[in-house]
């Protein structure tokens, strides 16, 4: 679940009995950015994340270092997790951007 449906309430599968195994916590870093709680996602056990920045108005999908997101905060736990990560960019040059910029932190 991202950001937003969490702070609505809305979680469609609660108390249906329905079972998603391994797959835990979607996080999509971006979108809780804009929602302003990325910081109480950051506690929950995440098994995959979606990656970019934005400046917290919009959903810019913007490399990490683009907007106003901490990823200094996030990137021992980018590092230490080993889940799934997807990057979320609008152009090949921001996904290339994406990709140096994770490495740079050492998130493989």
């Amino acid at each position: 679940m991202c950001g937003k449906y969490a702070q609505m309430g809305m979680f469609p599968f609660q108390g249906t009995g329905f079972e998603i195994g391994a797959n835990d916590f979607v996080l999509d870093i971006g979108h809780a950015n804009t929602m302003g709680n990325l910081e109480a996602f950051l506690e929950r056990e995440i098994s995959h994340f979606h990656i970019h920045d934005n400046h917290g108005n919009n959903d810019e999908h913007l490399p990490p270092g683009e907007g106003n997101i901490d990823f200094s905060a996030i990137q021992g736990l980018l590092r230490q997790n080993n889940s799934i990560k997807i990057i979320e960019n609008k152009s090949a040059e921001d996904a290339l951007q994406s990709i140096f910029a994770l490495k740079n932190m050492g998130v493989k």
